[in-house]
């Protein structure tokens, strides 16, 4: 909601309008906003002391590089996006449109950001990017939480992977290497399994000699390890080359 502190024994206030309008007691800050706003798809922030609005200011962020390759990227590979934030509403739609995502709320607090995100995780696993202060309680409580390298302190502190290079470009690439890895574990414990279902009874009765059985473990192991070796050439291929 926003910021308080004590200037020379008066105490301050700047943030939202409902936050200043319930110190101030003053006239409603929101309608305030609208009459010196100027500007559309901004943050409105007031500063007041008791009894008297001071100032207005309006935020304005402008997207990452490549944020929007980064969305269009994800979608395509079949990844449903949102957008939630404490931001204003106006802002946030102005955003989602600019990235193509069709479902977008602002004017969260973080506890509603959370029962947001448990509402789409009844459609599934569910991550969630961010780097900001208030997207603590959602990265508890997301499958995947992934942070800004740059971002606060808190929300790294409950991610479960950091960007450390504050590329977003990066996660599309992640994720394919991530599905690309899982299958090849499945690939792998599938051979396991059926080799030592065939090997092991016919070790054990006697069907096959225990240097054969020695032998044959031995290059299962190896073909296990050559089949994983297979990630490493994603490596070396740009994300755009990568089919998730």
């Amino acid at each position: 909601s926003g910021i308080s502190g004590m200037v020379n024994g008066t105490e301050y206030r700047i943030g939202s309008a409902l936050f200043v309008t319930e110190f101030t007691g003053a006239s409603t800050a929101a309608a305030q906003t609208s009459r010196f706003s100027t500007n559309k798809g901004t943050t409105p922030l007031w500063l007041a002391r008791p009894g008297a609005l001071l100032g207005f200011f309006e935020l304005e962020d402008s997207l990452r590089e490549d944020a929007a390759d980064t969305v269009n990227q994800l979608q395509q590979s079949g990844v449903k996006t949102g957008l939630l934030s404490g931001d204003d509403s106006e802002l946030v739609a102005n955003i989602a449109g600019q990235l193509q995502i069709t479902e977008a709320l602002g004017n969260l607090q973080p506890e509603q950001k959370l029962r947001e995100l448990h509402r789409w995780q009844q459609n599934g696993p569910t991550g969630m990017v961010g780097d900001g202060v208030n997207d603590a309680a959602i990265f508890a409580g997301s499958d995947l939480a992934i942070a800004m390298g740059n971002g606060a302190d808190l929300s790294k502190l409950q991610a479960d992977a950091v960007l450390l290079n504050n590329r977003l470009s990066v996660l599309p690439n992640a994720m394919a290497l991530a599905h690309r890895c899982q299958s090849i574990m499945r690939q792998n414990l599938t051979w396991a399994l059926l080799y030592n279902a065939i090997a092991l009874p016919l070790a054990a009765t006697g069907m096959i000699r225990p240097w054969m059985a020695a032998l044959g473990m031995s290059a299962s192991s190896l073909l296990v390890v050559l089949n994983a070796l297979r990630l490493h050439r994603n490596r070396a291929q740009k994300p755009a080359e990568v089919n998730p």
